[in-house]
């Protein structure tokens, strides 16, 4: 009768503190706690190399990190980043396939007031 009464005050243990830390995971997932803001050199490494002069396979390549950052918004705290094309906005999903690989493209970067990169100009014949 004794171990019976300890295993169940045991498996009640096990499970407020189940619930304690699956809570913690839920709510931090749920509200974006807990996750750590990007510095704006952090966050605009990963385009920077892209800057300058580029081969067209490197542009897309850029274009595809920059959709990756983008659908990962919600769930990473990501800043959006708009794409032009010589001074107008573009979106769309082929937009890679505008770009020609055999051309060269000249790549500059807007940032926002925090210093975020948040467009990437794109100059080139497309």
């Amino acid at each position: 009768m004794r171990s019976n009464k300890m295993l169940s005050y045991l498996i009640m243990v096990i499970l407020i503190i189940g619930i304690v830390f699956g809570w913690r995971i839920i709510r931090a997932n749920i509200f974006n706690e807990e996750k750590v803001e990007q510095t704006p050199e952090t966050f605009n490494a990963k385009f920077e190399i892209y800057q300058g002069e580029q081969k067209g396979e490197d542009v897309q390549k850029l274009i595809s990190i920059i959709k990756t950052n983008n659908a990962n918004l919600v769930t990473d705290n990501y800043k959006m980043i708009k794409i032009s094309e010589n001074g107008f906005e573009i979106s769309g999903t082929n937009l890679e396939n505008k770009i020609k690989t055999e051309n060269i493209y000249k790549i500059t970067f807007n940032h926002d007031e925090e210093g975020y990169i948040n467009r990437v100009n794109l100059e080139g014949r497309f």
